[in-house]
């Protein structure tokens, strides 16, 4: 499939950490999240106990859920999902290395780029790619197609930038871009 190419805008804040967390939160609790196992429990709540019973058989013989005991119920498997279904980590637990292809891969900023992190990316390429160390916004919009060259923005990767009012002095949002998945 492939990685694919995330960017997102969020309000500033001084706890970048904090900003990461509760995006990534957002994203996963916003109604246009879309993930299998999300979307398994889905139609498994709307299913009849029949179509149930098949798709957890069909489960069993393909072993995606490899923690379930041979003797599991459908209430067990069910019970089971919907409790995974509740965290970002647990509901990628059975697809280890597939990633979101989303901000969701990311888990925390880190000071040099490392996998499954947010990095700032350096004062002296900011300054290159935008003649100033403090870019608007509207900067960072018409650079964008140029940022996913940049080596801060590789697979399992990801770069922050913090973006500025009009009059360049006082911090209004952070942008985050990355790429993940696989």
């Amino acid at each position: 499939m492939g990685a694919s190419g995330w960017y997102y805008f969020v309000p500033f804040q001084e706890n970048i950490e904090a900003a990461l967390q509760t995006l990534r939160w957002q994203v996963f609790t916003s109604p246009e999240f879309h993930y299998l196992k999300t979307d398994l429990l889905k139609s498994m709540k709307q299913a009849t106990p029949e179509i149930q019973k098949q798709q957890f058989i069909e489960e069993q013989a393909f072993r995606r859920f490899q923690e379930l005991p041979e003797d599991s119920s459908v209430e067990t498997w069910l019970a089971r999902l919907e409790a995974e279904c509740q965290t970002i980590e647990g509901t990628a637990k059975d697809d280890p290395g597939m990633g979101f292809h989303d901000i969701l891969d990311i888990t925390h900023i880190a000071l040099t780029p490392e996998y499954y992190a947010i990095t700032q990316l350096p004062l002296p390429i900011v300054q290159e790619q935008f003649g100033t160390i403090h870019p608007t916004s509207q900067d960072i919009r018409t650079k964008i197609a140029d940022l996913w060259h940049s080596p801060y923005c590789e697979r399992w990767h990801g770069m922050y930038i913090v973006a500025y009012d009009d009059t360049r002095e006082i911090p209004h949002e952070i942008f985050f871009m990355g790429f993940s998945g696989d």
